[in-house]
This record gives C-alpha cells, sequence and structure tokens, in this order.
C-alpha cells in the first residue's frame, strides 16, 4: 500500500492500529528519538498546537510520501540550513518553531550528532512568552533546551 492509500484508511477508521494490523505492520517506536514539544498558547488566537517533534534516521530519505494538502502543500528533502537559507530568501514561510527547530538542527552534521544533542536535552514543553529583549518585545523561549537561537 502507499502512505496516501494508508493515511487514507487511518482518516476514515480514525486509528492507525487496525491499518497497521491489516498489512502485518508495526512501528518501531525506539527509532523515534525524542526532540522536542511546542505548545503555544496566547500568543496568537489562530494557531494553538501541541505538537511533539521526533528525530529518526531515514538513510537516504527515500521514502513514500505524498502531499495531503491540509498540513502540507509540498514535500522535498532539504537539510536544515538550506532550509533556513531558502526561509531567508523568502522562498519558504516558517513559524517560530519551525524556525527554532531548524536552527537548533542546523548545528549537526550527521544524525548522531543531532541525536547526542536531544539526549542531553531533555524533552520539556516549550511554551513561548513574550518578554522584553533589547528594549523591543520578542518571542522567546527557555536558553537551556539546546537551541541556538531563544527569541525573535
Amino acid at each position: 500500500a502507499t502512505a496516501a492509500e494508508l493515511r487514507a484508511e487511518v482518516t476514515a477508521a480514525g486509528t492507525l492500529g487496525p491499518a497497521l494490523a491489516v498489512r502485518g505492520l508495526t512501528l518501531d517506536l525506539d527509532a523515534l528519538v525524542p526532540f522536542a514539544r511546542w505548545c503555544p498558547r496566547g500568543i496568537t488566537s489562530h494557531r494553538i498546537f501541541d505538537t511533539r517533534f521526533y528525530l529518526a534516521d531515514l538513510g537516504t530519505g527515500a521514502v513514500d510520501v505524498a502531499v495531503d494538502a491540509t498540513e502540507n502543500t509540498r514535500l522535498f528533502w532539504i537539510s536544515a540550513r538550506d532550509a533556513l537559507a531558502r526561509a531567508d530568501r523568502g522562498e519558504l514561510s516558517v513559524i517560530f518553531p519551525t524556525r527554532r527547530n531548524l536552527e537548533r538542527l542546523a548545528q549537526f552534521a550527521s544524525f548522531a550528532e543531532a541525536r547526542a544533542n536531544a539526549e542531553a536535552h531533555p524533552v520539556r514543553t516549550i511554551i513561548p512568552q513574550v518578554a522584553t529583549r533589547a528594549g523591543r518585545p520578542a518571542l522567546t523561549i527557555p536558553d537551556d533546551l539546546g537551541y541556538p537561537v531563544t527569541y525573535e
């Protein structure tokens, strides 16, 4: 089955388990490395979410993916550094949590380095706050979570 077919079954059933069981598939949860949890509250009225981010070594990245036209409108493989460069040129739009995660990932040359950093910084829920930096209001996050940039 393709990723699109599996997604359609999961959407219809409302749960992942049965769609995997029919195909004799299981999830390798040990392959997921907890990286971050973001839960912006009260910053905006239209973007409230509670999202967990994980690292996984996909090797070449050659996996079956498809645009779902809800959360994503195009898919492509790119390094964190290149994604930031595209965002800086206005070619990609990234929100505050995405930019911070990309900046954190861009520090590393390998999955092993990123994994070591994630394991050195146990996941705590990140709830951005508005604070004053250099005399101006800024979105901020705690400075002890492994992020090289902690405000914007």
